[in-house]
């Protein structure tokens, strides 16, 4: 897998299956598996790969919502009292994302 593709789903039939590349470290390996998971809950159906590298077709807002419940899914497994304690630079630090992902998603 090339370098600059962290991960990607691809539909056989009716089972989903999730590629990752074996070169990330463990925190950017969590986040991919849940970005994908976030493009299979969010049905998105489509070969984004295919479809970014070989059309003018825009995967960007179907990329926002996959990132978007990959937030969804960090920020629900922690506690209330770590979200409190923490700003928003260290919950993007912890968590391996970006600030304005986390701002996105709260605001």
């Amino acid at each position: 897998m090339p370098a600059k593709i962290k991960g990607y789903t691809l539909k056989i039939y009716r089972s989903n299956l999730i590629y990752i590349n074996e070169n990330l470290n463990e925190i950017e390996t969590r986040n991919t598996i849940l970005h994908e998971l976030g493009h299979i809950f969010c049905k998105h159906d489509e070969n984004r790969i295919f479809t970014s590298l070989k059309t003018h077709q825009v995967t960007s807002k179907l990329e926002n919502q996959a990132d978007l419940f990959t937030v969804a899914m960090l920020i629900n497994a922690l506690e209330e009292e770590e979200l409190e304690r923490y700003n928003l630079k260290q919950l993007s630090y912890m968590l391996g994302i970006s600030e304005e992902l986390l701002k996105l998603y709260f605001f």
